[in-house]
């Protein structure tokens, strides 16, 4: 009885599906309604985004997401031309709290962020007036020498100026841009892992929301894991055996405390991987974009193999390789500036 119910809500179901998104679902309510009970594509995307959030809240104070968000946002009251007297007031204990939780951890084994923590921490509490309440709490809790010697240069804001050019033309920037293409042939050549990881230093100063760079790569480069790895993807099935490095962004959605984040994986995973296209172009390597579909058996294949947490996403698949001089690309015509811009006007 029981497997008759369900065949025949299947059935419905299965018939509801197509006219319900053919003719269109115009009220928000109704739209969320027929997700929610009458289809699940969102389904790993809620589950997703729930166990983030979860995951977030159980670290309490002890939370590197806390602290990275945090210092950016001290840091953004800092450069105010007209600094306040009194700022952060209303995360400042919530950082130091952070921080000393973390700080030990961070010490022996994230130098360079204890050091940018201490220069930023420091120099708020130089700065900013010690009579108010919120900061004196704060200052106790963070229990520090603020004039503590720190290794030179400090990791604080700085200007403008002192930013070293790299005199890259907007003519030479638009032929990398050009030359950058969508690469599937590739020379069976070993890539050597440091040019790798040249390009993913670069990648890394791509923008990212609070800092938080919320995700982590996957890289495959032997033969047998990468072809695997390669045929996950339904976009590559036709030239992945060719590609011999396979790039698997997975963004991690326990950076966030709130669902209103839960694109910013997608936005700054892509962020990240746009630069590192362009920077493997400068050491002679190409690379292919490929799309991860949201597709159930897919995830389930490849949150088992990679091991992913519950609040782990793919983002997308990159190929990479030295291109094969022979091979064709797609001439793919680019949209023209003016078919995207529309001054805005009140």
């Amino acid at each position: 009885m029981k497997s008759k119910i369900l065949y025949i809500y299947k059935t419905i179901l299965e018939r509801l599906r197509p006219k319900v998104k053919q003719n269109g679902i115009r009220n928000p309510f109704y739209s969320s309604l027929f997700y929610g009970i009458f289809d699940n594509s969102f389904k790993r995307q809620h589950f997703a985004t729930l166990t983030g959030i979860d995951a977030f809240t159980k670290r309490g104070d002890k939370n590197i997401a806390i602290l990275i968000r945090n210092l950016h946002r001290i840091e953004k009251g800092l450069i105010m031309p007209e600094r306040k007297k009194v700022f952060a007031k209303e995360f400042i204990e919530e950082t130091v709290k952070s921080f000393r939780e973390l700080d030990l951890i961070l010490l022996e084994e994230n130098k360079n962020l204890y050091y940018y923590a201490k220069s930023v921490l420091n120099s708020f509490f130089e700065v900013v007036d010690r009579s108010d309440n919120t900061i004196q709490n704060a200052l106790a809790i963070y229990n520090h020498n603020v004039l503590e010697k720190l290794p030179v240069p400090l990791k604080l804001p700085y200007p403008r100026r002192n930013v070293e050019s790299s005199n890259v033309s907007y003519e030479d920037y638009l032929k990398l841009s050009k030359q950058r293409r969508s690469i599937r042939f590739f020379e069976q050549k070993r890539v050597e892992r440091s040019l790798i990881e040249k390009a993913i230093e670069a990648a890394l100063q791509a923008p990212s929301a609070c800092n938080r760079q919320p995700f982590r790569l996957i890289i495959a480069d032997d033969p047998e894991t990468k072809n695997f790895l390669g045929s996950l993807p339904p976009g590559a099935l036709s030239y992945y055996k060719n590609v011999p490095v396979f790039i698997a962004i997975i963004g991690d959605l326990s950076n966030y405390f709130s669902e209103r984040d839960r694109h910013l994986i997608y936005i700054d995973g892509s962020l990240f991987a746009m630069s590192l296209m362009l920077a493997l172009e400068t050491l002679q390597l190409a690379s292919c974009p490929i799309n991860w579909p949201d597709i159930d058996h897919q995830e389930r294949k490849l949150t088992e193999m990679l091991n992913l947490k519950s609040f782990e996403r793919c983002v997308m698949f990159l190929g990479i390789g030295y291109p094969d001089p022979n091979g064709l690309i797609p001439y793919s015509q680019k949209k023209s500036s003016v078919e995207v811009i529309q001054y805005f006007k009140k």
